[in-house]
């Protein structure tokens, strides 16, 4: 039987421009649409890549897989549907596959 101590939590991690919110100032559509939803069993990659300060943008998930490593699902798949990404993200993806295989 689990305790209170064994359970991980993790939030749902949406990218800013997946949940709508969008500032004049900020142009997210070199961004990718990235969805981690443990709960939901929705974990999605989605769009173009070209994020002007691309460590930054993925600190987010790779601080939600870091998390999510805890305590990850038995069973689990990540849907990726990249049209275009640029090679900053392809190093990013690298290590983000690596992260979800261990």
């Amino acid at each position: 039987m689990s305790t209170l101590e064994d359970i991980v939590i993790v939030p749902a991690y949406r990218s800013v421009y997946a949940i709508g919110i969008e500032s004049e100032t900020i142009d997210h559509s070199n961004e990718p649409y990235i969805e981690m939803d443990a709960v939901q069993r929705k974990f999605v990659i989605q769009g173009v890549s070209y994020p002007k300060h691309p460590k930054e943008f993925f600190s987010h998930v790779f601080l939600w897989m870091e998390i999510y490593s805890l305590s990850p699902l038995p069973a689990q798949e990540l849907s990726i549907e990249l049209k275009a990404f640029n090679s900053a993200s392809a190093l990013l993806f690298i290590k983000l596959f690596e992260m979800w295989l261990s």
